[in-house]
């Protein structure tokens, strides 16, 4: 039976291949009679069956085309999002390089001041940092001396020194950092009004101020190709979004691509189930369950090719059709051989059983025997026992009546 059973495993798998074979052949041939009904090649398939599974095909391939789209879409927006940092980075390269030739510039400019020259330009500026400049002379030689008042300090007193240098050197940082964005922003003046530049064609400035100033257009002209990319890549993202938002996946477009996916594997699951029934039934008018032609056999002087324009087709679903039943009665045969096997083993045991309560009876027969006998045994002896005491009663009774009470 252990063997039956592993075979019966074995031919059920098998069983489970051929039925999804013809199943998976089922959709295939349906979905060639819904496309020839559709495109007017055959009439297999009513009207109304061809429209409704047309209709779920166009909202499949609808639904799979926005979920294509936007998995575009966001692809497209990690592209943008990763180049926009990019350029957010190199901008702010870009800046900070500028603003240090800005510094270089009006370094150069505060170093090598010309009243008649400069003032129009850079006077403004020039004025400020002078003071700030001066500022920072004389918080210099405040700290000087109080350096040397630490050096000639007692110990006690040099906390308030410490104190004192601490100040004076945080107020000559802020006014050095002051003093730097005064001459940035006075570079920065110049450039911006556009006379330096004529100046400098003329000639009335020295190399290392032109060269400089040339750095600064140069930067100028990166800095303003990274923003016009930017502004691009703005646009695109913007588009981007609202190509995302009008497909419905504006906030969560991963939760609205599986949403996509569970609608078009419904729309799959209702197309095969439309095209696998539209087959069969086709099938079941030229051929039985077992693949066998309902017209008739070939002694009949029939053949697959009177079932019409599908004939190939059917001639196939005959095939699986047969093979399938054929498997399906193997495990039924042996189904049965099992349950006999199960019969026959009852049968086995149930006449052993009949044996084992014959031998019992036959023992207890023969222990009744016995008790009968012995019985009767007990009852003849009783008999005689009794008899005897009987007599004997009888004896002692003659004895007492001869002895008289006065002799």
């Amino acid at each position: 039976m252990d063997s039956l059973r592993r075979n019966i495993q074995l031919l059920t798998a098998e069983l489970d291949e051929k039925r999804e074979r013809l199943s998976a052949y089922y959709r295939q041939f349906g979905e060639r009679l819904m496309r020839d009904s559709a495109d007017g090649a055959g009439g297999a398939v009513p009207a109304e069956r061809v429209s409704g599974w047309k209709e779920l095909m166009r909202q499949r391939e609808a639904d799979a085309q926005t979920m294509l789209d936007i998995k575009s879409a966001v692809t497209r927006q990690q592209e943008l999002s990763n180049f926009r940092r990019e350029l957010e980075r190199t901008l702010a390269e870009e800046t900070d390089q500028l603003d240090e030739r800005y510094a270089r510039m009006g370094k150069l400019f505060f170093d090598h001041y010309d009243p008649e020259r400069d003032a129009e330009l850079f006077g403004e500026a020039w004025a400020s940092a002078s003071s700030v400049r001066e500022s920072i002379e004389r918080a210099e030689v405040k700290k000087a001396a109080a350096r040397e008042d630490l050096s000639r300090s007692a110990l006690f007193a040099k906390l308030p020194i410490y104190f004192r240098l601490w100040g004076l050197s945080s107020n000559i940082r802020a006014r050095q950092e002051q003093f730097g964005k005064i001459l940035t922003e006075g570079a920065r003046r110049v450039v911006d009004s556009g006379e330096f530049a004529r100046s400098v064609d003329e000639g009335r400035y020295g190399p290392e101020l032109s060269s400089t100033y040339s750095g600064v257009r140069e930067s100028l002209e990166r800095l303003n190709g990274i923003k016009q990319r930017a502004g691009s890549v703005d646009s695109d993202f913007s588009a981007v979004e609202e190509s995302l938002s009008a497909r419905g996946a504006g906030g969560k477009p991963g939760k609205r691509v599986e949403s996509l996916r569970l609608s078009i594997r419904d729309f799959d699951r209702r197309i095969d189930a439309q095209t696998a029934q539209v087959a069969r039934e086709y099938a079941d008018k030229f051929l039985d369950e077992e693949g066998r032609s309902l017209l008739g056999d070939a002694s009949d002087g029939n053949s697959f090719s009177d079932m019409g324009a599908y004939a190939r087709q059917l001639e196939l679903v005959a095939q699986y059709r047969a093979e399938t039943a054929a498997v399906r009665r193997r495990i039924e045969i042996m189904e049965l051989s099992v349950k006999i096997e199960s019969v026959d083993r009852a049968d086995a045991a149930a006449r052993r059983s009949i044996a084992e309560n014959d031998r019992k009876i036959a023992r207890l027969q023969e222990q009744n025997e016995a008790a009968r006998r012995a019985v009767e045994n007990g009852a003849t002896e009783r008999s005689l026992l009794v008899a005897q005491r009987d007599e004997l009663h009888a004896s002692v009774a003659g004895e007492a009546s001869t002895v008289s009470p006065g002799e």
